[in-house]
């Protein structure tokens, strides 16, 4: 059967405010970050060692400029949130080619087990993507851009989009 395809990027637009924020030196507010650290889809890759509270404490220690010590993972997932803060031009240049992808393209050649698959992008830690239920789940700080032409976008080795037709396929066969 043929699925539809959506694309979830809200959390990934509430990061853009905040990254944005606290490069100003605004101090985002802790409800704003626990909406993010509580989104469905964030819980949804949750582990014991990366959770809703590792999210709030690396986020609410950028905001208020404090030193943040956590685990590993917690530290790199800080450190990817910085990344983006010290360049906000080249963090717009990320998310170009995943707000203009045209995710319905993408699944034209693939049959499906299930009607609805969707695609969503979240700031995350060390893993590229996950594959949760009918939902393929992207690390946005995986999406590599070529420092000579920002229109070469790869992730996880291959071109954008040509990961996420091959992993669609994944979902889509379960």
């Amino acid at each position: 059967m043929k699925a539809n395809v959506t694309l979830d990027l809200n959390v990934l637009e509430s990061m853009i405010y905040f990254w944005e924020a606290s490069k100003d030196g605004e101090k985002v507010g802790e409800q704003y970050i626990m909406t993010i650290a509580e989104d469905a889809n964030m819980k949804s890759v949750y582990t014991e060692d990366f959770n809703d509270e590792s999210v709030r404490r690396a986020l609410s220690a950028i905001s208020n400029r404090e030193i943040f010590d956590g685990s590993k993972i917690e530290r790199k997932f800080w450190n990817n949130n910085m990344w983006m803060m010290d360049d906000l031009d080249f963090m717009r240049e990320m998310i170009k080619p995943v707000k203009t992808l045209n995710i319905s393209s993408l699944i034209e050649n693939i049959d499906s087990n299930v009607e609805e698959l969707e695609v969503v992008v979240l700031p995350l830690h060390t893993e590229t993507h996950y594959i949760v239920d009918n939902k393929l789940i992207l690390n946005f700080f995986s999406i590599r851009l070529d420092f000579m032409d920002y229109s070469i976008v790869t992730f996880d080795n291959m071109p954008l989009a040509d990961f996420i037709q091959k992993a669609l396929q994944e979902v889509a066969s379960k």
